[in-house]
Parts: structure tokens; C-alpha cells; sequence
């Protein structure tokens, strides 16, 4: 074990979302370089609550997605074991917490806790009634240090009370630090300190990384990445990925597979895989020809395993993936309509985007350190 301060994660990481899973992982494994690094186990039951086999339903909505469940047992129970099984192993998660128990909690030894990353500081991501939960602003650490890595609020819009509420939320916090550039002018002038932007976790891991962590035996069926495939992932659904998966198939002369949990947003020409867990998707994204994608995390991975790629534009939910690409100098690769997506190569150089990288990471992980030891 690193002879370190220790240091709690807080994060979004009970939720069957891949890009989560492997976020915390990789802020787990960078900490752990220079401190002893653990995740919290919070119980936000509104995030958690997607890790029921059969979610409980009291809106319209919430109704919908038990219909879902319901029509995709078999499938979901495989895909919620699957991030089970990699909860307990990659992050080692203990007894669920809730806040209540945080705050109840006498000192657990801890010397610091980080905040971080993915869109904690968005409410309409972590709380049914859209207001702030302060357990994502460290409220609970009464005397240890309070970090920010990678902070995200999404495309929310605080309004002026929200603003007095985080404002003195991260009055007491050592260092702070945001995901997306356009994060930093919204906090900075909420507190008096700097806030730096910083690589989200996964980015922090290199390609040489992720794939160290593939199992020799994969769970992914053979057949479906010994030929060249374009790979699908869509999180927010844009009505553009469809066109841009058979356009590039055709261009690829390759066979399309899909990543998609839901029933009802899958693509008739497509191979769906459906009970993937955090390891199956690396896998997928490890063996890709090309890749369409509307999520920040599938740009991300896209990124690292250096695979052709097209971001098609996800709408209000693109800046997070606007200032990763301004940032990496493959803004070229964002398609707004049908025309863009038509004008694209299907080969993309990643010498710039890698360069820009590896700068980027020692950057965040200098932040980390003085962050932590400082």
C-alpha cells in the first residue's frame, strides 16, 4: 500500500452507467499513486435506484423505464451483475452510506476528500427534485481537506440562490477544479480561489492503461470482434446517430454492433449488445474500426484507443464534448447535421490529440498531488 495521506472518493458511483464506472475507477487508481485512495460508497437513492433489477415507479416516466426493465430481464440482470461484480473488484466498495450515516459518522481517518468527477454538481442528475445535494460538496468532512477534481454541472443554469448555496458550500475547500473549460468562468467568481480545468478520470489512463485492465477471457461474444465493426454508443439518443452508423458501415465496408441497454432505441441493422458491463464495453471500444457516438465518455474512450471516430452533436448536452474536441484539436470530428457526417474521412490522426494528452494528464495529476500533499 502507498504510504499517503488517505483520501475518499465521493462520486457518482452506483449507477449502472459506464462511463461513471470507469471514471471513479480511474480517479481511484491515479489517487492511489500518492495516497490511499477509496471510493465512498454513498447511497444517492436517486441515482441508485437504476441498480434495481425492476425500478420502483411513481412518475410516468419511471413507469416507462419498469417497462423496460421488465421486457429486458434476462439481458439487465446480466448487464447489473456485471457492474456488481466490478463495483466490488476494481473499486473495492464498502457498506452503503447514507448521508444521513456521513454526517452521523464520527472521524474515519481520513485526511481529504475528493469530489469528482462526472455531473455531480448537476441537480437534474442527482436528485429527483432537481435541488443541490450538498453530500456532492463534501458537506459531511467537518475537519478533513476538501478537493474538487473534475467537477462537472453539465449545461445546468444555477440560479441566484443556487449560486449563494454552492458559494458557501466551497468556502471551506482547498482546491478546486472543474471538467469542462466553460465551468470554470461559472464558480470561479462563486469562490475566492482558483478553479482549474482539469482531464476527466478516464482520460488520465492511457491506452496501454485500460487495456492492462481487460480480462485474458472476455465475456464478449468472439464472433462479434474478430471481423471489423463500427461501434455504436448513444446516451442521449440524437436523431443523427442512426444516418451516421449506416453512412459509415458503408464507408467501413464493415458490419455495425451496438451498445444499448434500452429495448426500445436499437437499431434494426445493428448487432445490440445488450448486457455489457463495464469490462465488455472497454473490450468493444478496444476492438472497434470506427465508432458513432453522441456521449462525452464515447468520445473519451474514442480518444484513448486512438479509433476513428464521429461525435455527432448531442444538442443542449454537447458542451462537455465541444471542449473536449476544442481541446484536443479534433473539432473536425463533431457533425451538426446529415452534410458533416457526409464530408468526414473515416480516418482521423490522433498526433495532435495524443500530444495535447499527454501534457493534459501531467497537468490534472500535478494538480492531484499538490492538491493532496501540498
Amino acid at each position: 500500500m502507498v504510504d499517503g495521506p488517505k483520501a475518499g472518493i465521493v462520486t457518482l458511483q452506483d449507477v449502472p452507467n459506464y462511463g461513471a464506472a470507469l471514471q471513479a475507477f480511474a480517479l481511484k487508481s491515479i489517487l492511489g499513486q500518492f495516497a490511499q485512495a477509496d471510493v465512498v460508497n454513498y447511497h444517492n437513492r436517486h441515482a441508485s435506484r437504476d441498480m434495481e433489477l425492476i425500478r420502483s415507479a411513481r412518475t410516468l416516466r419511471q413507469f416507462m423505464g419498469t417497462a423496460k426493465d421488465l421486457f429486458r430481464l434476462a439481458s439487465r440482470r446480466r448487464t447489473l451483475e456485471r457492474f456488481r461484480d466490478f463495483q466490488s473488484v476494481a473499486l473495492d466498495l464498502g457498506p452503503r452510506l447514507s448521508a444521513s450515516e456521513l454526517k452521523s459518522r464520527r472521524e474515519d481517518g481520513r485526511d481529504a476528500y475528493v469530489c469528482g468527477s462526472d455531473q455531480i454538481w448537476n441537480p437534474n442528475c442527482v436528485t429527483a427534485d432537481g435541488t443541490i445535494d450538498p453530500v456532492y460538496f463534501l458537506d459531511f468532512a467537518r475537519h478533513s481537506r476538501k478537493i474538487a477534481y473534475a467537477a462537472s454541472i453539465g449545461h445546468y443554469k444555477f440560479n441566484a440562490i443556487e449560486r449563494k448555496q454552492i458559494r458557501s458550500l466551497l468556502a471551506d475547500f482547498s482546491a478546486i477544479s472543474v471538467r469542462e473549460a466553460g465551468a470554470v468562468d461559472i464558480i470561479e467568481p462563486l469562490v475566492e480561489k482558483e478553479v482549474v480545468h482539469v482531464l476527466d478520470p478516464t482520460l488520465l489512463i492511457d491506452r496501454n492503461g485500460w487495456e492492462h485492465l481487460l480480462p485474458a477471457s472476455s465475456e464478449v461474444d468472439p464472433g462479434l470482434v474478430t471481423a471489423p465493426y463500427v461501434l455504436v454508443y448513444s446516451v442521449p439518443k440524437s436523431q443523427l446517430v442512426a444516418p451516421a452508423a449506416e453512412h459509415f458501415s458503408v464507408v467501413c465496408r464493415s458490419r455495425t454492433v451496438c451498445i444499448e441497454q434500452d429495448p426500445f432505441h436499437r437499431l434494426p441493422f445493428a448487432t445490440t449488445v445488450s448486457d455489457a458491463g463495464p469490462l465488455e464495453f472497454l473490450t468493444l471500444w478496444s476492438k472497434a474500426r470506427f465508432v458513432v457516438t453522441d456521449s462525452f465518455h464515447g468520445v473519451c474512450f474514442s480518444i484513448i484507443f486512438n479509433k476513428p471516430f464521429v461525435a455527432v452533436s448531442p444538442g443542449v448536452h454537447s458542451s462537455r464534448i465541444v471542449s473536449l474536441l476544442t481541446m484536443t484539436g479534433l473539432m473536425h470530428r463533431y457533425a451538426l447535421d446529415r452534410a458533416g457526417i457526409a464530408a468526414m474521412s473515416d480516418a482521423v490522426d490522433f498526433a495532435q490529440a495524443n500530444e495535447v494528452l499527454d501534457s493534459e494528464r501531467s497537468k490534472s495529476v500535478a494538480f492531484l498531488r499538490k492538491a493532496l500533499l501540498d
